[in-house]
């Protein structure tokens, strides 16, 4: 800021008197985001020719970030921008060349950016040369020519100061070989010759020639430096040129020798660019490069050895031995695509399917066989299209388009369960249904691949995205017999793809997950088929490229170890991946005995899910006795493994999980030990119990919670306890499952209802009181009640019942529970308040009528209970009130800071309540100790005559004591009672200063005004508080010092007014408080004289004012290009200085009407929206005030808040916490009225200024350069 103060007041010219007229007040405007002022202030100006207003017009119209209030409009940017354009103003240049260039909209026009990007640059400014080479080289707004943009680029990298230059500098080289010899060799000419304040060049003479031209005669010609340029060239997508181009091209220069050449083909080889996929040509031409000291080559050299096998390799070395240079290039190699290891490529090159062909594919996907054969005949090349990512192939064995809309709308229509466990037995009834329908398809699928492979398509190609080959899809979706089908035309069973090339046909299958929305589509005897199919193929150790992967990993790790010793060797990742996955998607025993030959064996874990559950949870009970000679019972904990399992098994409810249970449960295991442990590693998409956080228990709770009676009974012989003292008895399982008869089953073996932590009783209660629900609660409490009196219980299920009241069933469940035997006497006034607040009216009277709130003889009435009282009038329960007053409930009763319910009645203007109250003996207190007074405080600030009336017994009680201590009270009556109203009030007594009163009215009336200025005092409403006040005032007509303050501080002038026409003795506003002075009668006199507002001399582009008030407070503004400072505070003379000090407050009003805009109503009811950024803005405190004695109140929203009374709107009244008040006088145009929100500005706390005074004008020395100020006439 000091710089730019600097060079402002150093350098700034004066500028012309008329144009400048304004400028200051515009800025100063735009600056405080009032930018509808700052239009109108520097339109005049702008017209007039002053570049600053022009430029800042273009700003706010561009859509500057502090202009919430005008709209945006690209079309007037651009106008006043090109005006301060052509006057020289870089600035606006550049907003210029945005607008064309880079913003989207009617205003891009690329071509009239060029001339303001040659001005920039002019001077040799980097960035804007930059600009106009991307143009030259993409043809945007001129004709594309490469050796202009080059060149251009060449002279944006002198402009050393330039941010972009590095990054320019990286890609030059690329930029440089997309270019022929002689289009460089002009660049270089072009830019050399081209010095600063020069016209930039504009033509050249190649720039606009294909550079291949020029190489393909140069290749032609025996160049095989330029062969291979244009051969590179080809690789990157040069026009007219293509794979097959490229690899002859290149084969030409690497057969001469070239090693970058040599190296490039390594890619046409190892991809099929153009030519045959040969690995070992790819192998051989790395070979050829590395010994030519081709950078990089060496790497490749041993990335091939690794991927082939040793005839590969013997190959590949034997080949780069023979070849000399010179010699032709081999085309084929031997043994070329045998692979190690073979990954899936995605099919490429595959045309969009026509309507005949897209038919095809529904046809395929669907299973409709017929259509199939006939669409079939009629198409040339079946194999050439692609759907989506799909070839026809993987379309025949992925599911039906049909299966995945219908499981996707299936998932959108399920409803959230809460029972997890009803949701997943929705889905596995769900799953059935849809493997059904997709094992109808299979068998015609499998004819339609027949045909379609006798075609001779290729069966190797990777769908997009996934990379899966159509083994995989088999494996995944189909049936054996299409796996042996797709074998037998030459599908490769250790094809890796998915899972980053990882997984081949045999892992795939077993990777559910990958399934998306559809997983095990195949039940698992097909599963199992496939399985064996694939490993009788030969399909070896699964995951053998994770294998390989981590094995360089060790490797590597081995090379970096400090002592040089290779990590131990890990078990083959198969171990622990694969036989979870296998024991609970496929069945038997052959599978897993053929994975066994393939290398690898189960990994006991010692943690987590076993295998055993694995197989347990899925029903492959045929492997239990294979796993139990593998893998021990008891893990290293002597946890048990088989009772961990049968957990699983429970929830299983085919009748293979009979069998699993047969297997593993057995007499004397130890029934404390709880589970299931659980599986976080995979298969979290599949129908396993981990997807439902099962809780951690015993068997028999899960025996229960799975709803298997027969093994309840069959456990509980066995000996495993059903009464339980934990947190989760299993009688709470039979409770959340609504199960009526277990619950039955564990009541008669002995379960204990009051048992538990908490007690099964207490959480049945929590529960929904549906009819199965209450059915379960009736056979609990019969079970309590054989064993002791309900009203023994330590704790009162009534009041736990109350609290889930929430509907008729709600009340069924207290009216069964009443019946049972529970007393409502013991309910307290807590549930007593619960009763009577209940929207379910039955309620309260249902347990009035079974003796809540009566006392027994001789038992006194706690004073507390008339707390009812109140409640009920709060909730409108009139029809209780009889009832409850019969119990003796006190209507007079006041709790701490509590009003009586004799009160309460009055505030709720329930004048049948009052009555009744009083003709059971209430009285009216007319005592002032409350913060809100008494009765006839009350009936006084209802506004409502017969409350009064009522009150007052048909006005025999004088109002000459009320004293309305709730000030919000008094400011109602005050601010909304009708003349009438205030009328009779006076007339009965209210006076203005009733000597019991412990405050006068007036005094605590007129400060409400200082500490909520959201009260309005325009119009009317200050007309009416005008002549009200004097009676409320009496002969009072002063206020203490520091209220006065609080008035000014409040901003609250308008209070000020009313009160110096009523005859108060208002004071005048007190100076700011000086230090020790000198001579202080001079600086008093000297304070008085100087009040005022002074400007600094104009300067160009810098705007300042200081504003001296009277009333002691200053508010200074600065403004300079972007730059702006503004602070507001106290100020004062001492020793014949100006002394600033600012206290941060902003001089802004925060709210300000728009003018209207294109399609806003103006007639119609007064709708009001109020808007920051042109977004409404919620939760605005509105206050509106029309004719008397229309007023309303409101809060602004998203939609426009309308004002609820007709007639025209005078004035509104805005207000927030945060932003502030104000009060607008409004015009007459009424219909929709949008209001500025201007959020207050962080003001400068500390600033702090000592300015000289010379004859009245101010001198401020600031940072060493003085500013001088001279006082507006």
């Amino acid at each position: 800021m000091k710089k730019l103060w600097q060079l402002a007041v150093l350098g700034a010219g004066w500028a012309a008197g008329g144009a400048c007229a304004g400028v200051p007040e515009g800025m100063a405007s735009f600056q405080r985001g009032r930018c509808v002022d700052a239009v109108a202030q520097l339109r005049g100006p702008a017209l007039g020719g002053n570049i600053k207003a022009q430029k800042v017009l273009g700003d706010i119209y561009a859509g500057a970030e502090r202009c919430s209030d005008v709209a945006r409009s690209d079309a007037d940017a651009v106008r006043w921008y090109l005006l301060a354009a052509k006057r020289g103003d870089r600035v606006a240049q550049e907003e210029l060349v945005s607008l064309y260039t880079i913003m989207l909209g009617s205003m891009r026009n690329p071509a009239r950016a060029l001339p303001w990007l040659r001005s920039l640059a002019s001077q040799g400014a980097g960035e804007p040369m930059a600009q106009m080479a991307k143009m030259y080289e993409q043809g945007e707004g001129v004709p594309a020519d490469k050796v202009l943009s080059y060149a251009l680029r060449l002279l944006a990298l002198q402009d050393k100061e330039w941010r972009g230059a590095a990054e320019l500098e990286r890609y030059l080289p690329a930029r440089r070989n997309a270019m022929s010899p002689d289009q460089v060799d002009e660049a270089v000419r072009l830019a050399g010759l081209w010095r600063r304040g020069m016209p930039l060049p504009a033509t050249s003479l190649t720039g606009r020639r294909s550079p291949q031209d020029w190489y393909l005669r140069a290749a032609e010609g025996g160049d095989m430096d330029a062969a291979y340029q244009l051969g590179m060239l080809c690789c990157n997508g040069a026009d007219g040129l293509d794979e097959m181009q490229a690899a002859r091209w290149l084969r030409k220069a690497a057969e001469s020798g070239n090693a970058k050449a040599q190296l490039q083909l390594v890619k046409v080889y190892g991809m099929g660019w153009g030519v045959p996929q040969d690995y070992v040509l790819a192998s051989m031409l790395s070979q050829l490069a590395a010994a030519g000291g081709e950078p990089g080559a060496a790497a490749s050299v041993a990335g091939w050895a690794k991927a082939m096998n040793a005839a590969q390799n013997a190959e590949a070395d034997q080949l780069a031995r023979a070849w000399k240079v010179g010699m032709p290039l081999p085309q084929v190699s031997v043994h070329g695509m045998e692979r190690m290891i073979h990954y899936v490529r995605v099919a490429r090159d595959k045309l969009p399917p026509t309507p005949e062909v897209r038919a095809l594919f529904d046809a395929a996907s669907e299973g409709d066989e017929a259509a199939f054969g006939q669409l079939l005949a009629g198409v040339a090349l079946p194999g050439a299209y692609r759907s989506g990512s799909s070839t026809l192939l993987h379309t025949l064995i992925l599911p039906a388009y049909s299966l995945v809309e219908a499981e996707s709308a299936w998932q959108k229509a399920q409803p959230r369960l809460d029972d997890h466990l009803l949701q997943q037995v929705q889905r596995r009834a769900h799953r059935e249904a849809q493997r059904e329908r997709h094992a109808a398809l299979l068998p015609a699928r499998l004819r339609m691949m027949t045909l379609l492979l006798q075609r001779g398509v290729p069966v190797g190609e990777g769908t997009g995205g996934n990379s899966v080959a159509p083994l995989h899809l088999a494996a995944m979706y189909g049936n054996a017999a299409m796996v042996r089908l797709l074998l037998a035309h030459g599908a490769d069973v250790r094809h890796y793809g998915a899972g980053n090339e990882t997984l081949a046909p045999l892992e795939y299958a077993l990777q559910q997950e990958d399934a998306d929305m559809l997983p095990e589509l195949l039940d698992a005897d097909e599963r199992t088929a496939n399985m064996i199919a694939l490993l009788d193929a030969g399909s070896g150790l699964p995951y053998l490229v994770g294998d390989q992967r981590m094995a360089e990993l060790r490797q590597a790790e081995k090379k970096t170890a400090k002592d040089g010793a290779a990590p131990p060797a890990e078990r083959p990742l198969a171990d622990h991946m694969l036989w979870g996955r296998l024991l609970g998607l496929t069945r038997g025993t052959e599978v897993l005995d053929k994975m066994l030959a393939t290398g690898t064996t189960p990994e006991i874990y010692e943690q987590g899910k076993s295998l055993y559950a694995y197989a347990a949870e899925a029903g492959n009970a045929g492997a239990l006795d294979w796993l139990k000679q593998r893998v021990p019972r008891h893990d290293a904990k002597g946890k048990d493994r088989w009772l961990d399992a049968a957990m699983r098994a429970m929830y299983n409810h085919q009748p293979a999980s009979e069998e699993v249970l047969r297997q593993l449960v057995m007499p004397g295991m130890p029934w404390k030990q709880v589970g299931p442990a659980v599986d976080d590693f995979h298969m979290s998409k599949l129908t396993t119990l981990d997807t439902l956080h099962l809780e951690t228990e015993t068997l028999l709770w899960h025996a229960v919670r799975s709803q298997r009676p027969d093994w309840v009974t069959r456990l509980a012989a066995m000996g495993a306890p059903v009464v339980s003292d934990g947190y989760r008895p299993p009688l709470l399982a039979a409770v959340e499952n609504s199960d009526a008869a277990m619950v039955k089953l564990l009541l008669g073996l002995g379960a204990d209802p009051l048992g538990g932590e908490f007690p099964v009783l207490r959480m049945a209660l929590k529960l929904k009181p549906t009819p199965e629900n209450n059915t379960v609660l009736t056979l609990l409490l019969a079970a309590v009640a054989a064993r002791q009196p309900l009203a023994d219980i330590k704790w009162s299920p009534l009041d736990e019942a109350l609290r889930s009241v929430r509907d008729a069933a709600g009340v069924e469940r207290v009216r069964l529970m009443l019946a049972a035997g529970l007393p409502a006497s013991q309910l307290g006034n807590n549930a007593a308040v619960l009763a009577v607040q209940s929207p379910q009216r039955a309620l309260a009277p249902l347990l009035l009528e079974h003796g809540m709130l009566r006392r027994a003889d001789g038992v006194r009435r706690a004073p507390g209970d008339a707390v009812v009282l109140r409640q009920a009038l709060r909730a409108q329960r009139g029809d209780l009130l009889p009832r409850l007053l019969d119990l003796g409930l006190d209507p007079n009763w006041r709790g701490a800071n509590q009003k009586s319910a004799l009160e309460q009645a009055i505030v709720n203007g329930n004048t049948e309540a009052v009555r009744l109250f009083l003709a059971r003996g209430a009285r009216i207190d007319d005592g002032t100790e409350h913060a809100w007074g008494g009765a006839l405080d009350l009936a006084a600030a209802s506004l409502n005559t017969d409350m009064l009336a009522l009150v007052t017994r048909d006005w025999t009680l004088s109002l000459d004591k009320v004293c309305l201590p709730d000030t919000p009270n008094l400011i109602d009556i005050v601010m909304n009672a009708s003349d009438a109203y205030w009328d009779l009030l006076l007339k009965h007594g209210f006076s203005s200063a009733p000597p019991q009163c412990e405050h006068a009215m007036a005094p605590r009336l007129i400060t409400a005004f200082a500490e909520e200025p959201g009260l309005i005092l325009a119009g009317w409403l200050g007309q009416r508080f005008a002549a009200r006040l004097p009676r409320l005032a009496g002969s009072l007509r002063q206020l203490a010092p520091q209220d006065w303050s609080a008035l000014r501080a409040a901003g609250r002038a308008d209070m000020l007014a009313i009160l110096a026409a009523g005859g108060w003795r208002v004071p005048p506003a007190q100076l700011a408080a000086a230090p020790a002075h000198k001579d202080k009668a001079a600086d008093l006199a000297l304070q008085q004289r100087l009040p005022g507002r002074y400007t600094m001399g104009r300067r160009t582009e810098v705007a300042s004012q200081i504003v001296l008030r009277a009333d002691g407070r200053f508010s200074y503004q600065m403004v300079y290009g972007a730059d702006e400072q503004a602070a507001q505070g106290r100020w004062s003379v001492r020793d014949g200085a100006l002394l600033l000090q600012g206290d941060g407050k902003s001089p802004d009003a925060p709210f300000a009407l728009l003018p209207p805009r294109s399609g806003d109503t103006t007639t119609g009811p007064a709708r009001i929206i109020v808007e920051y950024r042109n977004e409404a803005v919620p939760d605005i405190g509105l206050a509106a005030l029309g004719d008397a004695p229309a007023f309303a109140k409101g809060v602004s929203g998203t939609q426009p808040w309308q004002v609820p009374f007709a007639g025209p709107l005078r004035h509104l009244a805005l207000s927030h916490p945060e932003a502030g008040f104000a009060t607008v006088t409004l015009p007459a145009r009424q219909g929709l009225l949008r209001f500025a929100l201007y959020p207050p500005r962080s003001g400068m706390r500390d600033f702090h200024a000592v300015i000289g005074i010379e004859d009245g004008a101010l001198a401020w020395d600031r940072d060493g350069q003085m500013l001088s100020y001279d006082k507006v006439k």
